[in-house]
C-alpha cells in the first residue's frame, strides 16, 4: 500500500500529540476523601432494661449517653462541612445548639 501525504501528516500529528502530552505537567490522580471516622455510622444508644432497673439514675445515664451521641454526630457534620469548604464548597457550617 503506497504511503500518501495524508497518511504521513496523520502519523506526524499523532507523534506530535504524544510528545506534547508527555511534556505536560503531571496532575495528581489522588482523590481526597474525608477522614473515614467522619462518615462511619455510630449506633444510637438504646434504652435497656438495666437503665430502667436503676430507676431515675439509669434514665439520667441513658439521657446523657443519648445527648453525647447526638453531639458527636453534629461534630462530625461540622467537620464534614469544613472539609467540603476546603474542597471549594461554600457552605455555612453551623451546628444546632443543645437546649
Amino acid at each position: 500500500m503506497p504511503t500518501t501525504p495524508r497518511h504521513l501528516l496523520c502519523l506526524a500529528a499523532l507523534g506530535c500529540s504524544l510528545l506534547a502530552s508527555g511534556c505536560a505537567s503531571k496532575v495528581s490522580a489522588l482523590q481526597k476523601f474525608p477522614d473515614a471516622a467522619l462518615v462511619q455510622r455510630e449506633t444510637e444508644p438504646r434504652l435497656t432494661q438495666a437503665h430502667i432497673d436503676r430507676g431515675e439514675h439509669g434514665l439520667n445515664d441513658y439521657d446523657a449517653e443519648h445527648k453525647a451521641w447526638g453531639r458527636r454526630g453534629w461534630d462530625r457534620v461540622d467537620a464534614l462541612c469544613a472539609w467540603f469548604n476546603e474542597m471549594g464548597g461554600e457552605f455555612a457550617c453551623s451546628t444546632p445548639q443543645p437546649n
